[in-house]
Formats: C-alpha cells, sequence, structure tokens
C-alpha cells in the first residue's frame, strides 16, 4: 500500500508530489508487481482540483513503473462529519466508485472494504436492533445488492478492471461484524461478476478464520487476495528492534500462508515501516530522509519477491 498517497494523506503537511515519489520509489525496490491506493475521496467532494491533479499524476507513475494499479475504496473523511442515510449513501459510493474507475482504469478496484468500517459515515445508526436504518445495513441481501450495482457501475466505464470486495478476516470470532462480514461474503461468492475476495488480516485469529471459511465456503472460482496485512492491528512506532524481528518473522509466514490458501496477492499495509520504524515527520525535507530509509522487513519482502515467493 502506498501510505503517502492513501485516506487522503497527500493532503497532509509536508507531502509533496516528490514525497510520494520517494515512498513509490521504495516500493518498486522491494520489487512489488502492484501498488495499492486506499484512495479517499474528498478533493472530489469538496473541489480541490490541485489534489485531483496529484492524483492523476500519482497513477500514472505507478503504471509508467509497470506496476498493477488497485484502487481500495477509502469513502471520504467528508462523511464523518457530514453523515448521511444508507440510500444517499449507497448512492453517492456508485458515483465515487464510477468516477474514479473512469479517470484511473485500475487493474483491481476493491469497491467494499469491511462493511462494518463504513458505520460511522450513515446516519441514523444506534447500534439499536429496532432502529430501521440499523436493520437495513445488517441486511446481508442491502450489501449484495449494493454490491452488484458497484461492479456494474465499475465494469460500465472500465471493462477490464478486476472488482472485489473485503472483510476482515476475524469473522468467528464472536463479534457482530464479524457475523455480518462472513454472511456478506457468502453471498458475494455466488455473484458471476465478482472476480476477486480479500481478506485484511491482522491478528492470530484472523489467520484461522480466514482459512476456515474458505474450507467451509470455498472461493466461489474468485481470485482470492490477502487485501491488507500486517503484524498489528495499529502502526505503533517506537520500539523497532523488537518490532522489526517480529516483522521479519510475519513477513515469511505471511508468504507462505497466501500460498497455502492459494492467495493471488498480498498487500502489505503499514509500509512505511518498510522505511523507518520512528513517527512520521510533517515537513518535506524530513519525509524525503524517512522515505530514503530501509529496515529488516523491506529487505525481507525484497528477498521473498527475489526468490519468486
Amino acid at each position: 500500500m502506498l501510505e503517502s498517497d492513501s485516506y487522503d494523506n497527500v493532503e497532509n503537511y509536508g507531502t509533496t508530489l516528490q514525497v510520494v515519489n520517494e515512498n513509490l520509489n521504495m516500493l518498486d525496490q522491494t520489487g512489488t508487481t502492484g501498488i495499492t491506493i486506499h484512495m479517499g475521496y474528498d478533493p472530489w467532494i469538496i473541489n480541490l482540483p490541485n489534489t485531483i491533479t496529484e492524483e492523476n499524476t500519482i497513477t500514472s507513475e505507478i503504471k509508467s513503473k509497470g506496476k498493477a494499479l488497485m484502487l481500495a475504496d477509502a469513502s471520504a473523511e467528508y462523511y464523518r462529519h457530514h453523515r448521511e442515510n444508507w440510500d444517499q449513501f449507497k448512492a453517492d459510493w456508485v458515483t465515487r466508485v464510477t468516477t474514479l474507475a473512469k479517470l484511473y482504469h485500475p487493474a483491481y478496484y476493491t469497491v467494499i472494504k469491511e462493511p462494518p468500517w463504513y458505520i460511522p459515515m450513515i446516519a441514523g445508526i444506534s447500534r439499536n436492533t429496532s432502529s430501521p436504518q440499523d436493520q437495513q445495513i445488517e441486511q446481508t441481501s442491502q450489501w449484495i445488492s449494493l454490491l452488484k450495482s458497484l461492479i456494474t457501475a465499475v465494469k460500465s466505464v472500465s471493462p477490464n478492471t478486476k472488482v472485489g470486495i473485503a472483510v476482515s478476516g476475524d469473522l468467528y470470532n464472536g463479534s457482530p461484524s464479524g457475523k455480518i462480514d462472513s454472511e456478506i461474503l457468502q453471498g458475494a461468492i455466488q455473484l458471476k461478476q465478482l472476480d476477486y475476495i480479500g481478506f485484511d488480516i491482522y491478528t492470530a485469529t484472523a489467520f484461522e478464520n480466514t482459512a476456515q471459511f474458505l474450507q467451509s465456503n470455498g472461493g466461489g472460482g474468485k481470485q482470492i487476495w490477502i487485501a491488507e496485512a500486517w503484524s498489528s492491528t495499529t502502526a505503533k512506532t517506537g520500539d523497532s528492534r523488537a518490532s522489526s524481528n517480529l516483522d521479519v518473522s510475519w513477513a515469511s509466514f505471511l508468504i507462505n500462508y497466501a500460498q497455502y490458501i492459494g492467495a493471488t496477492g498480498v498487500v502489505p499495509f503499514y509500509t512505511d515501516f518498510f522505511a523507518s520504524y520512528s513517527p512520521r515527520p510533517n515537513s518535506t525535507q524530513g519525509l524525503l530522509s524517512f522515505y530514503n530509509g530501509r529496515t529488516p522487513v523491506f529487505y525481507e519482502f525484497q528477498k521473498l519477491l527475489a526468490d519468486g515467493k
């Protein structure tokens, strides 16, 4: 994942196109075949033409390096402060993926990532099972209908884009979100138009639950992706020695696990740790220096990829 350009990070203080290019060069040097951007839609909602131009340049640069571009829907931070009712949110979702697919023609597009992640952006949610809005978003049929609309929208403007959905790998941990994700994914693998399913793996149970889901349900003939992954659920900076030792072992296990489940691709998430375990600077010069660093987990992925893993 290209951290400097995901979730509207390109708008952060100190982040310039030169900084993003240094970040991209670092990822390129691992030998990766693709780059994922969790693209935020705020520049289109609040009209930031300069940022949109930057996104155009960044996506073109990725393709010019011969890398497959994967987009993952990051919705927009705007909706956290301007919530919409479910019907309007779905309509705007379709508009969002249509716009971005038409602009960037990604090789892959994860149009839904972790359904419960969107809840804070939807108006009227009370976590009360009797609430009409709560009942709607807890219906698997609502999400499958939305997924069908999103697939159709992307394919209508970018027919060669492979479209997928990703869920948390913690499917059987007893949480309501795990139950919803599991039910949605069971419905999704029945959709002929869907190209891939993804699992976001950050915990030991996510490794176990992902394998369990595939053993119980199969993949419906879809490509299988580890759409997000890291050794912890949060980006913890500081103790670089302990973290780097863990991450080197984790990287090797992750790739072997991906081969075990027959995954097409793996997307490491907190890739700033390829550069450093120090807090990310907030100045341009600091960021340029930051992205010129390399950590043991960077070299581990580089080695795994060079070995054909």
